[in-house]
């Protein structure tokens, strides 16, 4: 039997998972970092772990596939310019890992963010070879898949989706820098956002400037008429998101995960009604709307089906 290993560099834990031939997850294992850690000293920690793992395992290098890594960053032919919280920048993941082995091992990286976009669409078992990842949480991020392979963009920042240009009547600030981002309305953040701004209109209404997304999804499920609104607002602009995604792609799938998505398919239903009331062609309305399977162990997932 041959393995492969997928590797997810978070902000505070790396994620690595052993895979057998067929991409099925045998094992998983977390190694803790800090923020700001030596990059150096990551890539000591992940190599130590991973012939730790082989060790165990009682498996040799001649039956390792590969190892597939996905960091938090623009990632361009396996080089990075930068990422946060890692200190990998002008950083070629490919030559650091592969010096510290004892024989030659495949090493292939991406962004975390399109390699989850990749563990989700092969893992959902698709006949369609492209689809949008887009995943809700303190802000946005996604990923996109075009002809079954990652769309890096010629610099890397390809699927990049949380920074579209999206709103012209909050103009909330985002995190970028700039205002009206899709973040900035589309995230946990944007909906807290959404909640300051209308609490005028909160009268009667559970929901507090201190309510988290959950706490607001929960209400509207309950009827509550403010909370509806502002749900309402969200699903309008993340409609408008994937409708701008769609006449630019026309993917066959777009899939929704991160923590906003566990609202479920009254998100999803919400989303799509809107996105079928703003569509200009017919072929767009062909497009699914979906929810993310893999969760948190998306990234390496596709860590590992980057060697595929």
């Amino acid at each position: 039997m041959n393995y492969t290993f997928g590797v997810d560099k978070g902000g505070t834990t790396i994620k690595i998972g052993l895979f057998d031939n067929e991409y099925n997850l045998l094992d998983k294992y977390d190694i803790t970092t800090v923020r700001n850690i030596d990059g150096s000293q990551i890539v000591i920690d992940t190599v130590n772990k991973i012939k730790e793992i082989m060790e165990d395992k009682k498996f040799s290098y001649d039956q390792l596939s590969g190892i597939g890594i996905a960091v938090p960053g623009p990632v361009k032919n396996n080089f990075i310019i930068s990422t946060a919280n890692i200190n990998w920048n002008n950083f070629n993941v490919r030559e650091s890992f592969e010096e510290l082995f004892d024989e030659p091992v495949r090493i292939v990286s991406a962004n975390d963010a399109n390699s989850a976009a990749l563990g989700e669409h092969i893992m959902m078992n698709s006949n369609s070879s492209n689809t949008v990842l887009i995943t809700l949480g303190t802000g946005i991020g996604g990923g996109i898949i075009i002809n079954n392979k990652i769309l890096e963009g010629q610099t890397g920042v390809g699927g990049e989706i949380g920074h579209v240009p999206l709103d012209e009547f909050y103009n909330f600030e985002c995190g970028c820098g700039r205002v009206g981002c899709s973040e900035t309305v589309g995230s946990a953040r944007g909906i807290n956002l959404l909640v300051k701004y209308h609490l005028s209109e909160a009268d009667g209404s559970v929901i507090t400037t201190r309510s988290s997304a959950q706490q607001i999804f929960d209400a509207a499920k309950s009827g509550d008429e403010f909370a509806l609104k502002i749900v309402d607002i969200y699903s309008k602009y993340l409609a408008k998101l994937s409708n701008t995604i769609s006449v630019i792609i026309t993917p066959a799938t777009i899939i929704f995960g991160g923590g906003i998505s566990k609202a479920g398919d009254f998100l999803i239903n919400r989303i799509q009604e809107h996105y079928l009331s703003m569509v200009s062609f017919d072929s767009q309305r062909e497009t699914k709307f979906k929810l993310a399977k893999l969760g948190n162990e998306a990234g390496m997932y596709g860590a590992a089906l980057l060697l595929k």
